[in-house]
């Protein structure tokens, strides 16, 4: 898997992290935008949480929209256990949608 943060804000002092990305599409349904880049937004969460070993929050700005739609840690642990255990080529399928 490849991608670029958007934005990545980190508290050293704290320990914790922000990853965010923008979505520029103009889907308006938020449930919708959320549920198509989450499999996205848990790969970049469990690459900052490995690296940094902080406590990650991550989520998405929809410019369409104008809001920031956050996912929860539990929420993005269950889509990344869910990916790890996707074959390579299902893989590949999930990150393209």
């Amino acid at each position: 898997m490849e991608g670029f943060i958007d934005a990545l804000m980190i508290d050293d002092s704290a320990g914790r992290a922000l990853v965010v990305d923008w979505k520029t599409n103009r889907i308006q349904k938020s449930e919708e935008l959320r549920k198509r880049y989450r499999p996205q937004i848990a790969a970049y969460w469990k690459a900052v949480s490995e690296i940094t070993k902080y406590e990650v929050e991550a989520g998405i700005f929809s410019t369409a929209t104008g809001e920031f739609l956050p996912y929860s840690t539990n929420e993005l642990e269950t889509e990344w256990e869910r990916m790890r255990g996707l074959p390579p080529e299902r893989l590949t399928d999930e990150i393209a949608l």
